[in-house]
């Protein structure tokens, strides 16, 4: 009789437990994908990517939507997904290239642990950066923001996006550390 390779996996407790954490935090991911962020009018943002999708006018969304699994067009709290810190991870390795004081750093004893860190703090940065921008495209769109101090909506926005994708990549991490495959990737995957 020929094995299953499906049926096995069910069969190993351990391949079981990390497959269903893996699907758990998936599962996660996919509800914060579809939670729109605070102070912003879901309902104004539905006609408003209709409208543009009519008019074949959404190519720069439908590319941000293909990467984070629509979440983009929702304005999300995950809408920026794993992307700034992947783009912070590829500055990291040309910046470690480019600077001899970085790649001293990340040769040293626990220097990757450090040029990790780096990264993370860069990744912060990169999504306050990014935040700040769909602030003024979530301007941009009329009717769409319901909080009308203007400054109180960008430092909520700000802080629900970047919190949101810290909390993307650090899913990811868990799925690294206690489910199936590289967390990151899986991400994107699912995204």
């Amino acid at each position: 009789m020929a094995s299953n390779p499906i049926v096995n996996i069910f069969r190993v407790k351990e391949l079981r437990d990390r497959l269903f954490y893996t699907l758990f935090i998936l599962a996660v991911f996919r509800l914060g994908s579809v939670l729109t962020m605070p102070g912003i009018d879901a309902n104004v943002l539905i006609k408003y990517f209709d409208d543009l999708a009519a008019q074949n006018n959404n190519a720069f969304a439908s590319y941000m939507d293909f990467f984070v699994g629509g979440a983009f067009s929702n304005f999300s709290i995950f809408m920026l997904g794993v992307m700034p810190f992947i783009s912070m991870q590829i500055i990291m390795q040309l910046a470690v290239i480019i600077f001899p004081g970085l790649k001293r750093i990340s040769q040293e004893d626990g220097g990757q642990r450090k040029i990790a860190q780096y990264t993370r703090i860069g990744t912060i940065i990169v999504c306050v950066i990014q935040a700040w921008g769909v602030t003024v495209y979530a301007e941009s769109i009329p009717g769409c923001v319901l909080i009308e101090n203007a400054a109180a909506f960008k430092a909520l926005a700000i802080l629900t996006v970047t919190t949101g994708s810290m909390v993307t990549v650090w899913l990811g991490d868990q799925i690294t550390a206690r489910g199936i495959g590289n967390g990151i990737s899986m991400m994107i995957f699912a995204g």
